[in-house]
Order: structure tokens, then C-alpha cells, then sequence
């Protein structure tokens, strides 16, 4: 691909007017001035609008938003049009008829000297007469090309390019499998390798001492980091986080790196796969980490000016290389990645994550040996050539794509790859669950236990049903295995509750919770029957007493006025039953396994507009991210929905506000056993029945609402102690960080979820979702800084 230039310079300014200059085009130069829309707040707002729609459509459901499209489309517009101005604009249709005339592309040299100007996301730029991205196709690439004085001329190269490439997972930091890694970008690379156009090495290390021992092994061409990235404020510079001598995080400044790789002349460019490479302060345009390896002789660093999700990086990689390989310019290498990003993934906007940083005039880094390109038969000819070749090794689980090892191709349609496929990519293929039924001790409530005291003898059995909060609560009349004998005991101080509800859905008079409650400490003198895993050992706490209410018991909170529900200590089962699973393939992250909890409480239903404005009005939580929804422009602060869940509220909002209510999130088995229940492992919280308009809000084809609804509208879909709403409506944020093989080597007695990762679990799936999806043991993660139209929360409290 060839192109002609379109340079572009913008001034340094007062913060409202900028001189704009065309420095080169085919149409010849011109001069405009440039009024800024925006003042700091106005563009806060609109730059935080835009990064929530990015993360929506990488991370949330099957597609993005009307909502979000129109976001980005009205930002990149905005920019367009303050950027081509009149005279500006004229130049540059005319200069993109001649470049088409030629048969070549336009590409379009940002230089941008105003520092407040060279932070923004320039990538976005949308021409609303085309209605089209300009850095989206090959022909008009959009590159960052600041003024430096010496330009790069290409290096005459032999195919293999050689790669050399560094993942850093510093154990302070959360962490990253390196392996997994290392996998996400060989195996894209893996049939370039087998054609000879690409070598790729990994460092043996991650720190700087193994990195500056690799350099002498060269030449290299490509240097690639994956880690975790930042931006120092104080020092006005980025940094990446690799690891010093004993693995802890060692900040490495740019400056450093760059004095550690730019001397090396074979170098031509740098991929920062992490985060914050592409940002610079307001106050120095050369304070990016890209900008700064660029300054010092690198002639071209693609970094991410956004988080970017496995799978995006993964095609992003694959497509960039093979175009690199082929001897095309950088640039079109990137408009070529962006391009396979978008047909890979539609409707996502990641697409404008990458920022290209140029200095090789005509983007040209390597002169590829001809010879050898014809004796391959290029990049294209090369790879069917290696097609013959074994598959590499699938690549482990992506986070959030929700696709298995195997590779997609190889997956019959009733897989969960096929599923996958059919659903979109971020829902996962299947969503599983294990129901509940009631526990077998008792449907006990505090009245009950209160009114009616067990006599010496006397057994659970013996007792009447009572309804629970307005949901039916089974009778005891299953005859219990054995009998308990009771010993009075005080309980613990708490604050969590004004009132108790009894049996009958009568509330206390409000007291404190150690007044008004009688708590029994039971004896077991023999376990009570649950379906168990053959040859499953009974699990046992660390004494042989537990701490019992009646299941099912309520309280409410004097903080929010939230109703809570008793959830016993024993044993349940967590996961899902291949047995009993509606028919459908278990997934792999989700192992059928014995646990045992203690005793909690969790709230009845998620926490609501009216509850969490509560939070915000006294100070402990900030506001929802977006006080719409998904239909409705006017959502939280709406009295209309003030009964409704709070959503737009990412994990640390959503922990913050337990915290303030005196809660806390529930892990993930508790949110599991709260949903099923301790019995068995039926597929949905009412039991085996495929799910209906009745029991839950989801999409059964059409959607039952195509929106969020009250938790208590759907009292037929309680779980067996009497929770609302556990599937469908909206996803819950629970406190565990997600790992694949978590289940594998939990802890056997309340586990908590392994150490600190990139995503945060969500339960429950939404409105969007079908009955395949809305399975209790279904796991799904996405980022802990997202908040979306379909993720709530509800909260969880000790004894």
C-alpha cells in the first residue's frame, strides 16, 4: 500500500483557540484556527463517557449499545469537525480525491504541540459526512508523527523478523500467568514462525538485568511487552512494572528503557501491551511512554491508550505481524489489525485502543528481502503453506471471552464453543447452576423459635411450615435423620438489623438484634442427608458445634432498610451436575465439589436506586456512573425507579457501599448457596423447570422486559430460603477474583477465592440473557472498574 500525506499540525493554544496548520498535502498548505468546544470539565465528562462505552462493548454482552455507538460516533465527530476546519477542510477532500485518483491511501500525520491536545484519543476521528472512522481503513491511517529532526529511513532486513518478547507478572501487582501469556501471542504467530517470516523469543527473565542480557543476543526488530503499565505523574513520565531481584514490582521509567533498547540499531519498533503507554501529561507532549522511546531513536511504538481485552490483542497481533511480514508499511499493518479486531468482534470499539507513534516518514520500518518474499509466496501463500502443519497447542481460557481451550473450528455446534458462537462473545457458552432445595434441619422461622421453644424431645419435624417473607417456605416433612438437642446460648453483639421478620411475615417491634433473637447452638449428632458426590467425605467446621438460626429467618437493615435472609452453616454443593443440567455441557471452570460455609446473612434483593442514593446523600458512596438505563434516559434519581436495582456501579462502588451499610460483598459460594440451597443440584433456584416470564427476567426469545424490573416482581423464582431475583434482571458483583481452576483447589470449608487478578466474578446473568445462561452455577468475570446497564449487586453479612 502507498500513500500520500496529509500532515496536520496543531499549535500551541489558550485552552479555547489553537492554530491549525496543514504542513504537507497533495493539495498544498493552508492555515485555520481551531475553537475548542470543550472546557476541562466538559471534556472530562465526555472522555469518561467514551472510555465506559469502550469498556462496554469489550466487556459486557453480546453486542454494544445504541447508546454507546452513539457515544463514541458523537465524540469522534465532534473532534472531526473541530480538527478540519473550512479552509483545513477543504484541503483535505481534495487531497483525498487525488490520493484516490493515484490509487493510493491518505495518511493522516498528526503533530500536535499542545500537550492538553496530544492526550486525547485522536484515534476516534469520525467524518460524519462518509459516517466513517478515518484511522478504521487502510486508506486513511491515522498516526501520531510528532516534529523530531532526523527522519527514519527503512533497514534492509532478511525474513525472519525476529521478535523478541517480555511478560513481567511482579507478585505485588495482580497477577498474570505467564505461560498463558506467552501462549496468546505465540500461537497467532505460530504458522508465521513455520513459514520463516517471524522468530519469536521469550525473555527468560523479568527484570531489567535479563532484559539487557537478551539485548546483546540480538539483533532484534520487534520488542513486545505485556505487563501492566503506568503513568507518574509526579515525574511526568510513564513507567512499566516489571519485577526486581526478588519478584517484587520494580517501576521501570521509560527513560530507562528506552537507554536499554534504543541504542540497538536493528530495533525499528516497540508494542506496549499494557496499560497507560500511550498516555502523556498536559503539560509535556513527550511524557508518554511511547513518545519518549520515540525522542530517543525508536522509529516507530504502538501502545494502548486503553485497556484492551485478551481476545482484541490476541487477532490485533496476529493480523499486525503477518502485515509487517508481508513488507507492508506500519502503518497499514495497524489499520490492518484494527480492521481484524472489528470483523472478529462486532461492535466493539477496541478497535481505537492501539495508537501508532511514527517517525519513518513513509511508514516503511523494514525493506524485506524480495527474494525471499517470492520464494514464500508473501505472507499469505507462506501461511497456506504452513496450514499442513500441526495446530499449535489451544490456548487456555481467555479472560472474558468465555471460550474453552479447544480451538473454536473443532467444536460441534452443541459445544460450548458452538454455543458461544451463537450467543455472542462475552456471554459465556453456558451458563450453569445448581438449584436448591430446602435444608433438611428445618423452614424455622425467628417466630417460631421464639414463640414456640423445642421441649426436651421435641424435633423439627414436629413443627409447623411457616411462609417466609411472602415466599412459601417448605413444611419439615421429610422425617430428619436424626435428632438435635438444644442449649440455649447468647448470641454475638450485632448492629446489622432495626427488626426481625417471623415466620409469618410479622415484624418486631425494633430492638436489638441480641434481644430480640433467640439463637440455639445445635449439636449435631449426626449429619443431615444432602445429595453428595459419591465417595465425597462429610466436610466438618473446626468444632463440632454450629451456630444456627432457622433457615430462612429475616432482619432488616437499620442503615438501608434492606430485608436480609438467614443462610445456615453446613454442607452444599457448588458447581455443576452433569446429571442434571437441563441437557446442556457443563463448563470447565465450573467442577461439581462438596464445601461447607458458616452461617451469613444476605440481602433478600439487590440494592436499590433508592438505597444507594441513601449511601450518596451521607457521604460513603459515589454516584452511579450514568444515571441512565439501557431504554431509559432518566433511571437513578428517578423516583418512578427508585424500587429498582442500582446499576452503573462498578466493584469498589459496589463494596464501598456494603461497607458503609455495615455489610460486605458475599463471596462467590455464598452467593451460590444462597441461590441453590444445600439439598441438591437442580439446575434453577425453583427447581428443574426451564425458566419463564413468571420466575425470572431474561430473554426467552423475546425479551420478558428488555430492561431492569423490581427484584420482588418475580416471587415464583425465589430460591429455596427465600432470595429474589438471584438469576435474571441483573448480574451480581461478588467478592472473589476470577481464576478458571479456581474450583480445582479451593479450600474444602468457606473458601474466599483466589489471590488478586484482573477480573472480578459476576453471578446471576441479566435481562439480555436466555434460559441456557441463567443457570445458578454459571461464572462469568469482567473488569472491577466497570459498571454497566445489567450489573448490581447485593450484600452479605456474618452473624
Amino acid at each position: 500500500m502507498e500513500y500520500l500525506d496529509f500532515e496536520l499540525e496543531v499549535g500551541a493554544g489558550d485552552g479555547r483557540v489553537y492554530p491549525v496548520e496543514v504542513v504537507d498535502s497533495p493539495s498544498g498548505e493552508s492555515q485555520s484556527v481551531m475553537q475548542w468546544p470543550f472546557d476541562e470539565i466538559k471534556l472530562q465528562l465526555h472522555l469518561t463517557e467514551l472510555e465506559n462505552a469502550l469498556l462496554r462493548s469489550a466487556a459486557t454482552r453480546r453486542v454494544a449499545s445504541s447508546e454507546s455507538e452513539k457515544t463514541v460516533e458523537e465524540f469522534g465527530a465532534t473532534m472531526f469537525n473541530v480538527l478540519f476546519t473550512d479552509e483545513v477542510r477543504s484541503r483535505y477532500e481534495i487531497s483525498l480525491e487525488r490520493a484516490r485518483m493515484q490509487g493510493k491511501g491518505l495518511r493522516i500525520k498528526l503533530r500536535i504541540q499542545a500537550p492538553e491536545l496530544a492526550a486525547l484519543p485522536w484515534e476516534f476521528l469520525f467524518d460524519p459526512n462518509r459516517h466513517e472512522y478515518l484511522c478504521f481503513s487502510r486508506q486513511t491511517p491515522v498516526v501520531r508523527y510528532p516534529a523530531l529532526p532526523i527522519p527514519v529511513q527503512p533497514m534492509k532486513v532478511e525474513l525472519p523478523l525476529r521478535i523478541l518478547g517480555m511478560v513481567a507478572s511482579p507478585r505485588d501487582l495482580p497477577s498474570l500467568d505467564v505461560e498463558t501469556e506467552k501462549a496468546r501471542l505465540s500461537q497467532p504467530l505460530a504458522k508465521l514462525q513455520q513459514a520463516g517470516l517471524v522468530e519469536l523469543h521469550w525473555l527468560e527473565g523479568q527484570t531489567w538485568r535479563d532484559l539487557q542480557s537478551a539485548m546483546r543476543q540480538g539483533p532484534w526488530h520487534v520488542f513486545h511487552f505485556i505487563g501492566h503499565g503506568g503513568f507518574d505523574a509526579t515525574r511526568d513520565e510513564g513507567f512499566l512494572a516489571i519485577c526486581d531481584d526478588n519478584g517484587g514490582r520494580f517501576d521501570l521509567r521509560t527513560t530507562k528503557l528506552a537507554q536499554l533498547i534504543a541504542d540497538h540499531a536493528s530495533l525499528r519498533l516497540v508494542v506496549l501491551n499494557a496499560c497507560e503507554g500511550a498516555r502523556s501529561s498536559q503539560s509535556d507532549i513527550f511524557s508518554s511512554s511511547a513518545s519518549i522511546l520515540l525522542r530517543r531513536g525508536v522509529p516507530a511504538v504502538l501502545a494502548m491508550q486503553y485497556a484492551i481485552t485478551d481476545r482484541a490483542a490476541v487477532e490485533f497481533a496476529r493480523t499486525f505481524y503477518e502485515a509487517l511480514a508481508d513488507g507492508l508499511p506500519v502503518d497499514t499493518a495497524v489499520a490492518e489489525g484494527r480492521l481484524a479486531i472489528s470483523l472478529a468482534f462486532a461492535d466493539t470499539f477496541e478497535w481505537g485502543t492501539p495508537v501508532l507513534f511514527l517517525r519513518a516518514e513513509d511508514g516503511m520500518l523494514f525493506d524485506v528481502s524480495k527474494e525471499k518474499l517470492m520464494r514464500l509466496g508473501a505472507v499469505g501463500n507462506a501461511v497456506s503453506v504452513a496450514e499442513n502443519q500441526p495446530d499449535p497447542a489451544p490456548l487456555p481460557a481467555e479472560r472474558g471471552s468465555g471460550q474453552v481451550g479447544a480451538s473454536a473450528a473443532a467444536q460441534p455446534p452443541w459445544s460450548l464453543a458452538g454455543l458461544w458462537r451463537t450467543i455472542g462473545w462475552r456471554w459465556r457458552a453456558v451458563f450453569l447452576v445448581g438449584a436448591a432445595a430446602l435444608i433438611a434441619v428445618a423452614a424455622l422461622v425467628v417466630g417460631v423459635l421464639q414463640r414456640n421453644p423445642l421441649g426436651a424431645g421435641q424435633t423439627a419435624a414436629t413443627l409447623p411450615s411457616q411462609a417466609i417473607g411472602g415466599v412459601a417456605a417448605a413444611t419439615a416433612k421429610a422425617s430428619p435423620t436424626s435428632a438435635y438437642s438444644l442449649n440455649s446460648e447468647p448470641m454475638p453483639d450485632s448492629n446489622q438489623a432495626d427488626s426481625v421478620v417471623d415466620g409469618a411475615g410479622e415484624t418486631e417491634t425494633a430492638v436489638p438484634l441480641t434481644e430480640t433473637l433467640a439463637p440455639t447452638r445445635i449439636e449435631a449428632t449426626a449429619t443431615p442427608q444432602a445429595t453428595r458426590t459419591p465417595g465425597a467425605p462429610t466436610l466438618e467446621p473446626a468444632t463440632a458445634t454450629l451456630q444456627l438460626l432457622a433457615a430462612g429467618a429475616m432482619q432488616v437493615s437499620a442503615v438501608d432498610g434492606m430485608v436480609q435472609v438467614y443462610i445456615p452453616a453446613g454442607e452444599f454443593q457448588m458447581g455443576c451436575d452433569p446429571a442434571r443440567n437441563a441437557g446442556f455441557p457443563c463448563s470447565r471452570d465450573e467442577l461439581l465439589h462438596l464445601l461447607y460455609l458458616d452461617a451469613y446473612w444476605i440481602d433478600q434483593i439487590h440494592v436499590t436506586n433508592a438505597m444507594y442514593a441513601r449511601c450518596v446523600a451521607a457521604g460513603g458512596c459515589l454516584p452511579p456512573i450514568s444515571a441512565s438505563s439501557q431504554d431509559r434516559a432518566s433511571y437513578y434519581g428517578n423516583p418512578e425507579f427508585d424500587d429498582y436495582p442500582v446499576i452503573f456501579v462498578n466493584w469498589e462502588r459496589a463494596a464501598a457501599y456494603c461497607q458503609w451499610a455495615g455489610r460486605r460483598l458475599p463471596t462467590e459460594a455464598e452467593w451460590e448457596k444462597a441461590g441453590r440451597g444445600d439439598l441438591d443440584t437442580r439446575p434453577y433456584p425453583w427447581g428443574d423447570d426451564l425458566p419463564t416470564c413468571e420466575t425470572a427476567n431474561f430473554k426467552p426469545g423475546s425479551e420478558c422486559v428488555g430492561e431492569t424490573s423490581k427484584s420482588s416482581d418475580y416471587p415464583a423464582g425465589a430460591s429455596p430460603y427465600g432470595v429474589l431475583d438471584m438469576v435474571g434482571n441483573v448480574w451480581n458483583w461478588v467478592n472473589d477474583y476470577y481464576t478458571e481452576d479456581y474450583y480445582q483447589v479451593s479450600p474444602k470449608i468457606n473458601p474466599a477465592g483466589p489471590g488478586p487478578q484482573l477480573n472480578r466474578v459476576i453471578r446471576g446473568a441479566c435481562w439480555v440473557n436466555n434460559a441456557v445462561q441463567l443457570r445458578v452455577s454459571n461464572r462469568f468475570y469482567t473488569a472491577s472498574w466497570l459498571g454497566d446497564d445489567d450489573i448490581g449487586f447485593r450484600c452479605a453479612a456474618s452473624p
